[in-house]
């Protein structure tokens, strides 16, 4: 039947975690081999060390999520964090013209909207939340690599990102922005973790909504491309690009869906997972029913919410893909976990490491419909949860762990704004020119 094509055991599941431990290290250590191919997991180094003590001090945050644009005020005061001020705009229509728009025009826009915030002049540092593909750099600065998502604004693809718009704003304004910091959505919800305050062993960020991806701070010294480059001691982000692992194990389905995909062969994790694809694998599971439009991963949580409008099978594939995916995003964290304790020193006293694990995007929280009549399922999260929770006590990924008595704890939050906090806590972080 076709919803064993979605079904994963434990064993394969380990396979997959311990092959994205191998995944990660070598883009740990290599940038490309020598043949100028980059690793699947290509380990995207964010050059800022973040504070985990914050200063007194305002910020401006901006976050290009998408089409929608939102910039605010940020506060940090007596260690608290808050939005003092934030204004929002979608901005398809301008963004994505067949005939594109310049990129001073763009700026004019950002510009016009960055003005409502009010009174800028005792500001001086920007962090911007910017979620298209990019290279970053010590500064804190990267180059936009290519527009994605339908934009075609001219003359920005192969250009730095930060320092045109500052300059802009610096001359439109009359402001005096003297840094910024680019960082992705991954990242930023990675940086929102550490606004509590508390310490952990390990920080993550997830995303798992229409795309999905990682990042994790590792110790700068244990990383082995990166050695030499600044202070031992630093902490820096590692976006991971992690929907690009292949992690084997693909159906029939799945090689339908990618090879009808742009993008061929590539974001094969992130094909199995985010909601940009579930979709698409049910549509394709079935050529033989006639969907009237195309799906969506909240069209799998209304088909397991309504069994009786569907045929049996469809609802056991729906329930099968979206478990699948689940599985897969903890067989991702569970890796990652791995991966950031074997780079990691820790005293031979201490029994408990504990992971704060910062998720976002819609797929991760969503919920069976409610109503009289709907039928209930495990929601996402839980899935997800539970999953990480069996992973973590295979003796395949965490025998020496288990066989010292330590114990992994992990808080999953939810962080509202944590593009604009993640941003916030980057504009205040030192680049790694700095230090």
């Amino acid at each position: 039947m076709r919803q064993n094509y979605f079904y994963l055991n434990t064993t394969q599941l380990v396979h997959i975690a311990s092959g994205l431990v191998k995944e990660i290290e070598k883009g740990l250590k290599q940038e490309q081999d020598q043949n100028d191919n980059r690793p699947d997991i290509p380990c995207l180094p964010t050059y800022i060390n973040p504070v985990f003590l914050f200063p007194d001090e305002r910020v401006l945050v901006l976050d290009l999520g998408g089409t929608n644009f939102r910039a605010a005020i940020v506060k940090f005061e007596n260690g608290k964090v808050y939005i003092e001020k934030s204004a929002e705009q979608e901005l398809k229509k301008q963004m994505t013209l067949e005939e594109g728009i310049s990129a001073e025009a763009f700026f004019d826009i950002l510009t016009s909207i960055i003005e409502r915030l009010g009174n800028l002049d005792t500001i001086t540092k920007i962090g911007y939340c910017f979620s298209y593909p990019c290279e970053n750099y010590k500064d804190g600065d990267a180059t936009l690599l290519r527009w994605t998502k339908g934009v075609t604004i001219k003359n920005m693809e192969q250009t730095k990102v930060g320092k045109p718009l500052m300059d802009h704003l610096n001359r439109k304004l009359k402001t005096r922005f003297t840094h910024i910091k680019i960082i992705n959505d991954t990242v930023a919800a990675l940086y929102a973790g550490l606004i509590d305050g508390k310490e952990y062993d390990a920080n993550i960020g997830l995303i798992v909504g229409t795309g999905s991806n990682m990042a994790a701070l590792y110790p700068l010294s244990r990383i082995e491309k990166l050695k030499g480059i600044s202070k031992s001691d630093a902490k820096i982000a590692i976006n991971l690009e992690s929907g690009n692992y292949k992690p084997g194990y693909a159906s029939v389905v799945d090689d339908l869906v990618d090879r009808h995909s742009i993008n061929k062969n590539e974001q094969l994790f992130e094909k199995r997972i985010s909601g940009a694809y579930l979709g698409s694998v049910l549509t394709h599971a079935f050529p033989e029913y006639d969907f009237t439009y195309g799906l969506e991963a909240k069209d799998l949580t209304f088909i397991m919410s309504n069994p009786d409008m569907f045929k049996p099978e469809i609802v056991k594939v729906a329930e099968r893909i979206y478990e699948r995916s689940a599985k897969l995003v903890a067989a991702g964290i569970a890796g990652l976990i791995r991966s950031i304790f074997d780079h990691t020193d820790f005293p031979v006293e201490k029994t408990i490491r504990t992971v704060c694990l910062v998720a976002e995007g819609g797929l991760f929280y969503s919920q069976p419909q409610k109503g009289p009549g709907i039928r209930k399922f495990v929601a996402y999260e839980e899935v997800v949860k539970n999953e990480v929770e069996s992973l973590l006590k295979e003796n395949a990924l965490f025998g020496n762990e288990i066989s010292k008595g330590i114990k992994i704890k992990i808080e999953y939050t939810r962080k509202i704004n944590a593009n604009l906090y993640g941003a916030a806590v980057a504009a205040i972080s030192p680049s790694f020119d700095a230090i």
